[in-house]
Parts: C-alpha cells; sequence; structure tokens
C-alpha cells in the first residue's frame, strides 16, 4: 500500500513538473455565490464574490485583487440578514489568475464549519432542484 502511494505521489509530482494541472483538493467544492470581503492585515481590501466554495477553500472572482499567491489573509461573510453574523475564515492565496482566485481556508472554528457545511448542503439542493429555492 505505501508503495503505490509513493508511485501515486511521483506521478502527481511528474505531471505538475510537465505543465499538467493537477487537483490538489481534499473537499468537494459546489457552484455557490457569497458576497465576501476580502481583509489583509487587519484591513478590508476588496469586496468579491465566491463562483465555489468547499470546506477546504473557494474559488472568488474579484474585479481588484491585489494579494500574491501565498499571501495569508481573513475572508469574512455572513448568511442571510437573521442574526447578521459575521463569519470570519483564515485563508491563504493558492493561484490567481485574470479569471479568479483560488484560495485554502486555514484553522477556522467550530462555527464556520458547519457554516460551510450548510453552504455546501444548500448548493448542493439548489443543484438537484434549480426551480426551487432553498
Amino acid at each position: 500500500m505505501a508503495a503505490r502511494l509513493a508511485e501515486v505521489v511521483r506521478m502527481t509530482d511528474a505531471l505538475h513538473v510537465q505543465g499538467v494541472p493537477v487537483e490538489r483538493r481534499w473537499s468537494q467544492r459546489r457552484t455557490a455565490t457569497l458576497m465576501v470581503e476580502i481583509h489583509y492585515q487587519g484591513t478590508m481590501v476588496a469586496n468579491c464574490q465566491t463562483l465555489n466554495v468547499g470546506l477546504g477553500g473557494a474559488y472568488i472572482n474579484c474585479v481588484s485583487w491585489v494579494l500574491p499567491k501565498g499571501a495569508e489573509f481573513e475572508l469574512v461573510f455572513q448568511l442571510g440578514d437573521e442574526h447578521k453574523v459575521r463569519h470570519r475564515l483564515h485563508a491563504r492565496v493558492i493561484r490567481a489568475s485574470n479569471d479568479g482566485v483560488g484560495v485554502g481556508f486555514r484553522d477556522y472554528d467550530i462555527r464556520a464549519f458547519r457554516t460551510l457545511q450548510e453552504v455546501m448542503r444548500c448548493a448542493a439542493q439548489m443543484a438537484a432542484n434549480p426551480s426551487q429555492v432553498a
């Protein structure tokens, strides 16, 4: 088993070196549109919108993106207007391109984790029943 795992890692690294994109996500992503704020070193630097979200990260559409690959920041969002609870997720820029930014979440609390689970559940329901709004 360990030999097979080592072989898969070598193949993945070889593909990456050859320029072939390799999926490294540990969690599934769902199409989900959330308005988010990007906070860097305590200051809000951008308002953006997610294109998809997973437990491990998100893909963000942001016209005014300014942070480089590897930068750590805080992603802030809220769901609905009920309690005005603002969720904060520590994140890192994984990749940035002209069409968006891939980010990975880091060290989030149980409330944020449960909120991400709810986002994923609602997105799955919307995908299964697009004519119904949950």
